[in-house]
């Protein structure tokens, strides 16, 4: 049977359709997070805010300064990241077990065991993959253009241009490595061993396919996420009482004084929406390779 990359992406609004529970179970979680995140940064902002705008008139701080407000922010960023990586591990799983094992029900397909731990792994592998490859694509194309460019005497623009092709560069490799890795995370939750490199073997000859597959559904993300900002905006404009400046202002300039102070309304509701919606885009970003893997997977 042929793989079709439209009724891959499609897959995750099936899902929203078949596993309506699991879907109002997953947002749940997000919302939770959201929340005691939230709450948890709020304090931390306060001080950065300040330290941003103290170097904004010309004040510079000391680093002993500088440090007594970066590094409770580091301490909180140590905590912060492994309960994220916790949190889309458990995510994921759900999302992975309604495609490749949907005889495991339970309560909403979500579980803390080996599933979870092995993917967490693998997402700590793929960061990691994924950053020295950048890193070693962008100073490479650096070095190029820069060379290119002193080699035909180019002007400041020709070498602004010669760093914003490097970044494209970069991009598009990250674009191609993602699709080449993209059936890792479910081959790993199918197989229950860490596959990083191994799924690298099922993308081949594949590329286009998953990459359209890809491409519908990150088109799919962006059209919710659309419809999301622009109730947010409505309720904004109504909020501030038709100013588009206030409105302005207090997206760009948020209060961090207290966690009352924050949380506007305009806040509140776009944090409702973004969590209740939690579910639908974790179901339409991670369907579509657990699709592909049953599709190009070993029998």
């Amino acid at each position: 049977m042929a793989f079709s990359a439209s009724d891959a992406a499609l897959e995750g609004f099936n899902i929203v359709r078949r596993e309506p529970k699991a879907i109002a179970a997953w947002s749940l979680i997000q919302l939770i997070f959201s929340i005691a995140v939230t709450a948890a940064t709020v304090p931390f902002m306060r001080p950065l805010m300040e330290l941003q705008s103290s170097q904004l008139v010309g004040v510079r701080p000391t680093p002993a300064q500088a440090m007594a407000v970066l590094e409770p922010t580091l301490g909180f960023l140590a905590v912060l990241i492994p309960l994220e990586l916790v949190v889309v591990s458990i995510l994921s799983a759900a999302v992975y077990r309604v495609v490749l094992r949907p005889q495991d029900k339970g309560l909403a397909r979500l579980r803390l065991g080996g599933d979870e731990l092995r993917l967490a792994i693998l997402w700590i592998e793929l960061g990691f993959v994924f950053w020295l490859v950048g890193m070693a694509v962008l100073i490479a194309a650096v070095v190029v253009g820069a060379t290119i460019s002193a080699a035909l005497k180019a002007s400041a623009a020709g070498a602004v241009g010669a760093v914003m092709a490097a970044y494209i560069v970069v991009l598009l490799v990250m674009i191609w490595l993602a699709v080449r890795l993209s059936l890792a995370a479910p081959m790993t939750f199918a197989t229950r061993k860490v596959q990083l490199f191994s799924a690298w073997r099922l993308t081949q000859g594949h590329f286009w396919p998953l990459f359209g597959c890809y491409l519908l559904s990150f088109i799919f993300v962006l059209i919710v996420l659309m419809a999301q900002l622009s109730v947010v905006a409505i309720v904004t404009v109504i909020m501030s009482g038709g100013s588009l400046t206030h409105m302005a202002d207090q997206a760009m300039r948020p209060d961090y004084s207290s966690l009352s102070a924050f949380l506007t309304p305009t806040r509140i509701v776009g944090l409702l929406l973004n969590s209740v919606l939690g579910g639908v885009y974790w179901s339409v970003a991670l369907a579509p390779a657990a699709v592909a893997y049953k599709q190009f997977g070993p029998a």
